[in-house]
C-alpha cells in the first residue's frame, strides 16, 4: 500500500518555473504547497538552457510579444534576483548586408516596445573584444545578461519553503487520479528509494515543461505539446566581457553567452523536433553546424578548445503542422477545466527562462480565480533570499575574505552566488571554510549547506547547486573531496559512495565524448580516462548512456 499524504495543492516541476509557482503559491498565501521533481531542481530544461537572460533582442523581429514579455522580466529579474545574473548586457553585432538590413527592423520595434538599446562605434567594440570578427558593420548594446539558472530555481524554491511549502526532489509522477470531472490525488513514486506515495489533493499545476504532455496523459488529457531539441557547445575560456549575439533572424549558432562566473563561454542553439524529452542527446554534426554559423562573428571558434556539449528540450505547445522557429515562445495556459472538462488542474507552458515568474503569475492568476479569491502577485516587489547588488558582492567579499583568510576571488563568488546569506553560511558552517574546487572556487561550507538546506540528495545534485565539476577540470580533482562530504552528511556506505562518484564521472564524460578527439586533446582524454579508473577503482567511461543528455 502506498503511503497517504494530503496537501491542498501540488506543484509539478521543479524548474525555475515551477519553482517560481510554488513561491507565488506560499506568497499569496496558499501554505500547504507540495513541489514534486522527478529529477533534481533545475535538472530539466531549466539546467540545460543557453544561460541567456533575454532582454528582448533576440525576438525583437520575429516574435514581437515574447520581446515584450522579455523586456519586461529582465527587467525584474535584474532587481528581485541579482545575485543570480551575470550583468554582462548584450552585444548585437552586424557582419554583413543581411545583418545591415536586420538591424533597421531591430531598431524600429526596439523602439515601438521600449527595449533598451544603446548604438556603439564598431571600430571600439574591436578594440575592446580582440577575439571578434575584425568585420564589424554595426554594434548595439543590449540588457541581455547571462545568469545562473540552478541558484535561480534553488533560490525560488528556498523562498516558497520558508514560507511553508514542501519540496520532494527525485519524485516522479505515475497517475492523476480525476474523479467524478475533478483531480483528487496524485500517485507519485520516490526514484531514490522506490516507494510509492499517494497525494490527495484539491488542486494541481502542471510546470514540468517538455514533460507536460507526459504528465497530462496520466489523467488521460492529450495536449499539442512539441517538445524541441536544442544542443549548446562550451568552450574553456571567456571570448568577449558581454555576451555576443548576431544580428540576423533566428538560425544555428547565433549566440556567445559569456559566462564571468565560469570563465567560460557558451555557443548555441540548435533547434529540432524531437518526440521523447528523456532521449535529447547532443551531436557533433549540430555542434559543428553552430560553428561554422557562428564563425563569421568569431572566426577563430574552430580553434577554440570545447569542454563539453549538452542538449536541453524547449516546452513548445501548439496544434498544427509548426515545429520549432515557426512556433512563437510565448507561455501557453490550460485550463483543464475549459478544454476538458477535468476540474483542478492546469498546465503553464511555453515561454522563456527570462519568463518563467510571469508565467507563475499567469498561473496563479488562475488558481485564484477559479477559487474565487483576490489575491494579488507580489513576486515582482520582494527579492529573493540573499540578493545584492554589485557593489554589495565586492564589499561583503573583501569582507570575508579578511574575516576567514579566503582568496578575494573565492568570497566574490560566493557571495555573487548566495548574496547576504554568505557570511550566515560560513558563521553556521565555519569549519568548512576552505576552497574544495579550485576551477570554481567553490567553498566545502557551500556542498554543506546543499546537503544540509538545499535538497541535495546526489553528487550530481551538489553540482548543480554548487557548479563544483563544472569547471576545466569536469569534477576531476574536486570529486574525491566532494565525495567525503557527501559520505559524511549523508552516512553513505562504501559502495553507495563509489556508485555515485561513477554516475558523476559518467554524466560528465556524455557531456565530453563526442568531441573530435585530435592534437593535444588525445593526452587528455587520455589522462582523463586513466583518472576515471583510479579514482576509487572506477571504471574507464568511454561511451554515452542511452538516455543521457549530455549533461549541463
Amino acid at each position: 500500500m502506498p503511503g497517504s499524504y494530503y496537501f491542498d495543492m501540488v506543484v509539478i516541476g521543479g524548474g525555475t518555473t515551477g519553482t517560481a509557482v510554488a513561491r507565488d503559491l506560499a506568497m499569496r498565501g496558499f501554505t500547504n504547497i507540495l513541489l514534486v521533481e522527478k529529477n533534481d531542481l533545475g535538472a530539466g530544461t531549466s539546467g540545460r538552457c543557453h544561460s541567456n537572460l533575454h532582454g528582448g533582442g533576440r525576438y525583437i523581429v520575429n516574435d514581437i510579444e515574447t520581446a515584450k514579455e522579455c523586456v519586461q522580466e529582465n527587467r525584474i529579474l535584474r532587481k528581485i534576483a541579482p545575485h543570480t545574473i551575470d550583468p554582462t548586457n548584450g552585444l548585437f553585432i552586424a557582419v554583413d548586408d543581411e545583418g545591415l538590413e536586420y538591424t533597421e527592423e531591430f531598431i524600429k520595434n526596439a523602439d515601438a516596445i521600449g527595449m533598451y538599446y544603446r548604438e556603439l562605434d564598431p571600430e571600439q567594440v574591436m578594440r575592446e573584444e580582440p577575439l571578434l570578427t575584425r568585420n564589424i558593420l554595426r554594434a548595439f548594446e543590449t540588457h541581455d545578461a547571462g545568469f545562473d539558472p540552478f541558484r535561480l530555481s534553488v533560490s525560488q524554491a528556498i523562498d516558497a519553503a520558508r514560507r511553508g511549502a514542501t519540496i520532494w526532489v527525485h519524485h516522479e509522477i505515475l497517475k492523476i487520479e480525476v474523479s467524478g470531472g475533478k483531480v483528487v490525488a496524485v500517485l507519485v513514486r520516490d526514484n531514490l528509494t522506490g516507494e510509492t506515495k499517494r497525494v490527495a489533493t484539491e488542486f494541481i499545476v502542471n510546470a514540468a515543461g517538455p514533460w507536460s504532455g507526459k504528465v497530462c496523459a496520466t489523467a488521460g488529457i492529450d495536449i499539442p505539446m512539441k517538445p524541441d531539441k536544442g544542443t549548446c557547445a562550451v568552450y574553456n575560456f571567456r571570448l568577449a566581457r558581454p555576451m555576443v549575439h548576431i544580428l540576423r533572424m533566428p538560425t544555428d549558432g547565433d549566440a556567445f553567452v559569456s559566462m564571468g562566473y565560469q570563465s567560460t563561454t557558451i555557443l548555441g542553439t540548435t533547434s529540432g523536433e524531437i518526440v521523447d524529452p528523456d532521449r535529447a542527446r547532443p551531436t557533433l554534426e549540430e555542434v559543428e553546424r553552430m560553428e561554422a554559423k557562428a564563425r563569421p562573428a568569431f572566426p577563430g571558434i574552430k580553434q577554440a578548445k570545447r569542454l563539453r556539449f549538452f542538449s536541453g528540450v524547449r516546452p513548445l505547445c501548439q496544434a498544427g503542422p509548426a515545429t520549432g522557429r515557426e512556433i512563437s515562445r510565448r507561455l501557453i495556459l490550460i485550463d483543464h477545466q475549459e478544454v476538458h472538462g477535468v476540474d483542478g488542474l492546469i498546465t503553464i507552458t511555453g515561454g522563456k527562462f527570462a519568463t518563467a515568474r510571469l508565467m507563475a503569475e499567469v498561473a496563479v492568476d488562475r488558481v485564484c480565480s477559479q477559487l474565487g479569491l483576490e489575491r494579488p502577485c507580489t513576486t515582482h516587489l520582494e527579492l529573493l533570499p540573499g540578493a545584492e547588488t554589485g557593489e554589495e558582492v565586492d564589499r561583503d567579499g573583501r569582507k570575508i575574505a579578511r574575516t576567514y583568510s579566503l582568496p578575494f576571488y573565492a568570497t566574490q563568488k560566493l557571495v555573487a552566488r548566495y548574496g547576504h546569506e554568505s557570511a550566515e553560511m560560513l558563521t553556521k558552517y565555519a569549519g568548512y571554510a576552505y576552497p574544495i574546487c579550485q576551477c570554481g572556487q567553490v567553498l566545502a561550507a557551500e556542498v554543506v549547506r546543499a546537503l544540509d538546506e538545499e535538497w541535495a540528495e546526489t553528487i550530481s545534485d551538489i553540482r548543480r547547486r554548487t557548479r563544483s565539476g563544472m569547471g576545466t577540470c569536469q569534477g576531476i580533482n574536486c570529486l574525491p573531496r566532494i565525495a567525503a562530504l557527501y559520505r559524511e552528511r549523508k552516512q553513505k556506505s562504501p559502495q553507495e559512495l563509489r556508485e555515485e562518484m561513477a554516475n558523476f564521472l559518467q554524466e560528465r564524460w556524455n557531456g565530453m565524448h563526442l568531441q573530435d578527439i585530435q592534437g593535444d586533446m588525445v593526452s587528455q582524454v587520455m589522462m582523463l580516462q586513466t583518472i576515471y579508473g583510479t579514482v576509487a577503482n572506477l571504471p574507464g567511461i568511454s561511451r554515452c548512456v542511452a538516455g543521457e543528455g549530455g549533461g549541463e
